[in-house]
């Protein structure tokens, strides 16, 4: 509990101090009382107290003199200057020293515990928040593997890592800036038919276990990370020659003891952080290869082709472009044109026709990819029995391939549009008997969006389509009719109306109210009061 050391060289006053105010039950612990400065810095040596009320004007030595010794000495401790004087000097003297509080003779006994309580608000204040980061310091010290894989998750994904060297000094990976390494994908191939989500995460994860168990025993320097659910990334030093090696042993052996089938994909060497996001990409592409070479091979990113500059340069093209994000609205017309500049710059870049094959094939793969995002199966929305694959040798003209391909992506656009307007009035009908039955939830479109899984920019284009009006306007509208609701027929305070209807804060849901309403709460309760009944509603 905390302790106050009293100093007052009148007796009166110091016995006042003690004995008028109930310190117990306000919370402190012992109370220690000294009738000078020298008596008192004796005491505070050995008991330490957190606060000291002390008097100015004293014998041998002065409360200002005993608070610049503790001050020094002991900086967190908190003091109340009490004095009959209340002139300027001392009190400029009090802000220099960082004094708590000042009060002026004569004062009540109340007057001062509240200054004293103010205080002691403080110190609970700062030993709390001493606690939380003392306890914080355990969890980053006991959770340094988890934060190491989300540090190479930043830098896979090429977000601004802040400060990424002291990061690396604290999370123990001092190689990264002392060696040269390769990124390697792991991609795990979950196309066996009835693979259930929960299956993928169990497979994952003992995929992972597996790896690391690999890594140990082969005394493999590198680092693990679960990236995604089809895919683990490592990180490692040894040559491309060894990893190739090693990766085909272990595709092997995961076939054979886990039943899973692996594709690897190597990406170029690294010799700084900056470099592990476009060596990730190269090793994304690389696998990628697997769509036309088939499954449990280990790709690099010298394999891509023999043209590779290039080629590397146009996949890296067709895995931004936003042709994809197209897909998902179904805007056949902006899919065409996406086409067209796809395949112009394929045709620019003179590739050789299997390079150009591969590169057609990638955007068919990429475009598989986009609609099994949407929940859809391509299999089924290409109604056939394998997926649509493309040799440019089959064409005569880039004319005629490109007809072919658009073709293609109509057929899937208009059945996609077709799907989506089915799902998206249900959604949305859904979401709008969510909001109605939690409007005094705190709910935010980010969360719904996370909820029914779809993009928060993506749900408020369908909201507004399907309703006419933006997310925020229909949650406000019936959060404010049960408002009108529980003034009518409530006689609950505006406080417990607004925690009600969903508000965190009184006076931003009066604003909101008046804003729609034209009365503010209270006004509005008044009125109906009046007779004002319906015209208000």
């Amino acid at each position: 509990m905390i302790r106050v050391l009293v100093v007052e060289d009148e007796d009166m006053i110091r016995e006042k101090i003690k004995h008028n105010i109930d310190w117990a039950d306000n919370g402190f612990g012992e109370i220690y009382e000294a009738a000078n400065g020298a008596e008192a810095w004796e005491l505070f040596e050995r008991h330490r107290p957190e606060i000291v009320i002390t008097d100015i004007q004293m014998p041998e030595m002065d409360g200002i003199v005993l608070t610049e010794k503790i001050k020094q000495a002991y900086p967190d401790c908190k003091v109340i200057i009490i004095s009959g004087h209340a002139e300027f000097d001392y009190a400029k003297e009090s802000i220099r020293l960082k004094v708590s509080d000042y009060i002026l003779k004569p004062f009540r006994s109340r007057n001062l515990l509240a200054k004293v309580l103010k205080v002691k608000e403080e110190i609970d204040s700062s030993q709390l928040d001493l606690q939380e980061r003392e306890q914080m310091r355990r969890q980053l010290s006991e959770n340094r593997k988890l934060l190491q894989e989300k540090f190479f998750r930043d830098l896979l994904s090429h977000c601004v890592v802040h400060e990424p060297y002291k990061q690396i000094s604290f999370l123990g990976l001092e190689e990264l800036q002392s060696r040269s390494y390769h990124t390697v994908v792991l991609q795990i191939d979950f196309s066996l038919a009835g693979t259930q989500h929960e299956d993928m995460y169990i497979t994952n994860l003992l995929l992972y276990q597996w790896m690391e168990r690999q890594i140990q025993e082969n005394e493999i320097q590198c680092f693990i990370i679960n990236y995604k659910l089809d895919q683990l990334v490592l990180i490692g030093f040894d040559h491309m020659h060894t990893w190739s090696a090693l990766l085909e042993e272990w595709i092997e052996k995961a076939w054979m003891e886990k039943g899973c089938r692996l594709t690897a994909g190597i990406g170029s060497n690294c010799g700084s952080l900056l470099e592990m996001h476009g060596s990730y990409q190269e090793a994304c592409s690389a696998v990628a290869l697997s769509s036309i070479h088939g499954k449990g091979i280990v790709f690099t990113y010298n394999d891509l082709n023999s043209e590779r500059d290039q080629y590397s340069r146009q996949l890296q093209m067709l895995i931004d472009h936003k042709l994809y994000r197209q897909m998902k609205f179904g805007l056949f017309q902006d899919i065409k044109s996406d086409i067209k500049e796809i395949l112009d710059e394929i045709k620019k870049a003179r590739l050789s026709t299997d390079a150009s094959s591969n590169m057609i094939n990638h955007m068919l793969l990429l475009a598989y990819k986009a609609i099994n995002e949407l929940g859809f199966n391509a299999f089924y929305l290409a109604d056939r029995e394998d997926l649509y694959r493309v040799d440019v040798n089959d064409f005569h003209d880039f004319e005629a391939l490109h007809d072919h391909i658009c073709q293609i992506f109509q057929h899937f656009t208009e059945l996609i549009q077709t799907k989506l307007e089915n799902r998206n009035v249900s959604l949305v009908m859904t979401i709008k008997q969510y909001i109605d039955e939690h409007y005094n939830e705190h709910i935010t479109l980010t969360s719904l969006a996370k909820e029914y899984k779809i993009s928060s920019s993506y749900l408020s284009i369908l909201f507004r389509e399907q309703t006419s009006q933006n997310f925020m306007d229909y949650l406000m509208n019936v959060r404010l009719q049960k408002a009108k609701e529980l003034l009518r027929t409530s006689d609950l305070r505006i406080y417990e109306i607004a925690e009600r209807t969903g508000y965190r804060d009184a006076y931003y849901f009066s604003a909101a109210f008046k804003k729609a309403v034209g009365l503010n709460p209270t006004e509005y309760r008044e009125y109906l009061d009046t007779g004002g009944g319906r015209a208000a509603e």
